[in-house]
């Protein structure tokens, strides 16, 4: 049986929300579609994922409302990255919450983009998958972090310039891990 998106309010802003079931990172996903108002003052709270579709052969599932789903493979590694091991997390997924089935609907909601990010608690992003297992992510991470709180002090300008002369004996390459950097700007989630 073919899972049916139940229609939306056009008129009102309706949108759906997936109340992602709590669960432990490789295990199945599962959960429930749920609507909501955009133009109610007390909507409910949600987060909005963004990520890469990548390669449209790439499939999974998730079960929604005791039917399986099938939807992009970007899609469902960045729920299980997402997903909490204890509670439910209700969040804004398009492939999920689009019905991708309906042309019209995926029009009319992908116009309503801006309100439905504007309207999120907040938005989490999903770069993809590490890599062979190195940690560039957090590696990459951890020293954008450093640069972002050198920037954050007093006379950061000066903090900076004196880390890249040599003659101090500081470098900024010797303190961040470049290589890292790049490769986690080089994903597909950046171009």
């Amino acid at each position: 049986m073919k899972f049916r998106w139940r229609m939306l309010d056009k008129k009102r802003q309706e949108i759906r929300v997936l109340d992602l079931d709590a669960g432990a990172e490789e295990s199945p996903l599962s959960g429930q579609l749920r609507h909501i108002f955009l133009d109610e003052p007390d909507k409910a709270c949600y987060e909005t994922i963004s990520y890469v579709w990548g390669d449209a052969a790439l499939v999974a599932s998730i079960s929604l409302d005791d039917e399986l789903v099938r939807i992009p493979a970007s899609a469902a590694s960045a729920l299980r990255r997402m997903r909490l091991p204890s509670m439910s997390r209700t969040l804004w997924i398009d492939c999920i919450c689009i019905d991708q089935h309906d042309d019209d609907e995926k029009g009319h909601q992908v116009g309503m983009m801006a309100d439905i990010f504007q309207n999120s608690s907040r938005t989490l992003a999903h770069l993809g998958d590490d890599d062979g297992g190195n940690n560039d992510t957090k590696r990459a991470f951890d020293d954008l972090a450093m640069i972002y709180d050198m920037l954050q002090v007093e006379n950061a300008f000066i903090n900076i310039l004196h880390m890249i002369d040599p003659e101090l004996g500081y470098s900024l390459r010797n303190k961040v891990d470049l290589e890292a950097i790049g490769t986690i700007m080089g994903r597909p989630y950046f171009q």
